[in-house]
């Protein structure tokens, strides 16, 4: 029972030295700020920022923005009062520092507050107390304290005192420092959307005021080529002398009247140029084939052989010039039904049922003009986007890979030439 008793008591005995061997930072720790090319003594004593009963030694830490304490120096003295000296030994150095005091004892450690040293310009004799009393922020650009931009763009920000003259101006991006000085503007161009602070951070001796704008960052989209306003068709009136939509050689033969050469058969004009040529091909050949049947036995009679086979040769040219006479008879059946507003599918469809070729049909079809595509580019390479951005937009719009490359090309060559005052970007 004794020895159960005399346990409990040194596990208390422990358990109290443990809580009073508590570290505690009993007040806040405030920051500090002296001039350059100077230093500052005897700052203060960490013994009366933390409390335990136990025996404490003191360190320090530096923290975000700061990744290094150079040039500045910390001095801490190595016993439970913990003296604390700042020395700025570069005299050149005026900037911001921010640690952190590190309490520890046999049980554990503490850390403090963020404490920010702050080396400010020295002030010169020019420079009054009033002076110092009335710095302030005259102007801020942009006013407003909110924006948005687009990646990649550029957004510049300005800053106006009431005393120039040896004033720091510090600007941040975040908690970022990205210049220090005495330059009152600050370019900001942002590769990523979010939202960003950007603070001017100004200092005259001892007076810091600042200037703080909220940016917000979007992606910079491809422009989307618009699909073509919707067409009201009007109802087809059969007799106007017009081709409406509907109407054909059929339904309205008055309207739709077949080319010359061709006839109505199921509200479509078919070439008939080929029955024709067939016609005057076997009248054209019968007829000779017939005399030269005759004047062949004739020759064979009276041994006139080699003047037969003369005359054979000369007949059997005559076609070469028939194939030249069917493609502008083709040419002209397409110009014509094409003017009286056929589409040119039908026409193609139609010809083939006749017997043309493909190859034919395309040596006599107009080419597609590039136009439309070549002015998107353009207008659209002025604004600032790339190659390949309107490249892949105008694929998915249905131009072919071969077209766009056309067009560049031609876009190209016209500012080779000094047809267009604008620079592509297409290098």
């Amino acid at each position: 029972m004794r020895c159960k008793r005399f346990l409990i008591f040194i596990i208390a005995l422990i358990l109290i030295n443990t809580i009073s061997a508590e570290i505690t930072q009993t007040k806040t720790i405030e920051n500090f700020a002296w001039e350059q090319d100077s230093n500052l003594n005897n700052a203060l004593k960490l013994e009366d920022y933390f409390s335990s009963a136990d025996e404490l030694r003191f360190s320090y830490e530096v923290i975000p923005p700061t990744t290094d304490i150079s040039p500045l120096q910390i001095e801490i003295s190595n016993d439970n009062a913990g003296d604390v000296n700042f020395r700025s030994p570069e005299a050149s150095f005026i900037g911001e520092k921010y640690i952190v005091f590190i309490a520890t004892n046999s049980t554990g450690e503490l850390r403090s507050n963020t404490v920010m040293l702050n080396v400010t310009r020295k002030i010169s004799s020019s420079v009054s107390q009033q002076q110092e009393t009335n710095f302030s922020i005259t102007s801020a650009s942009p006013s407003s304290e909110t924006l948005s931009i687009y990646t990649g763009d550029v957004q510049m920000f300005g800053i106006t005192v009431s005393t120039a003259e040896n004033t720091t101006i510090t600007w941040y991006v975040d908690t970022e420092i990205k210049k220090q000085g005495d330059e009152n503007t600050f370019s900001f161009t942002p590769e990523a959307t979010g939202t960003f602070t950007i603070k001017a951070s100004l200092r005259l001796g001892t007076k810091s005021i600042e200037n703080r704008w909220t940016v917000t960052v979007q992606e910079k989209a491809a422009p989307v080529v618009a699909p073509p306003p919707a067409q009201t068709i009007p109802e087809p009136v059969c007799g106007n002398n017009i081709k409406d939509e509907g109407e054909n050689c059929e339904n309205c033969p008055q309207d739709v009247v077949c080319a010359s050469n061709a006839k109505c058969t199921n509200g479509i004009c078919m070439p008939i140029e080929s029955g024709s040529s067939f016609l005057s091909i076997f009248i054209f050949i019968l007829i000779p084939l017939l005399i030269l049947a005759g004047a062949g036995f004739f020759a064979y009679k009276k041994g006139l052989l080699d003047k037969f086979i003369k005359k054979k040769e000369k007949t059997t040219a005559q076609p070469l010039s028939t194939k030249k006479l069917d493609i502008s008879v083709l040419k002209s059946y397409f110009d014509e039904n094409l003017e009286k507003g056929f589409k040119i599918e039908d026409l193609k469809k139609a010809a083939m049922g006749r017997g043309w070729s493909m190859e034919d049909i395309e040596k006599i079809l107009p080419k597609s003009s590039l136009e439309p595509l070549k002015n998107y580019i353009k207008e659209n390479l002025k604004k600032g986007y790339t190659k390949q951005q309107l490249e892949q937009i105008s694929l998915q719009t249905g131009w072919t890979k071969e077209q766009i490359a056309q067009a560049f090309a031609e876009i190209e060559n016209d500012n080779t030439q000094g047809n267009s005052p604008t620079d592509t970007g297409l290098s």
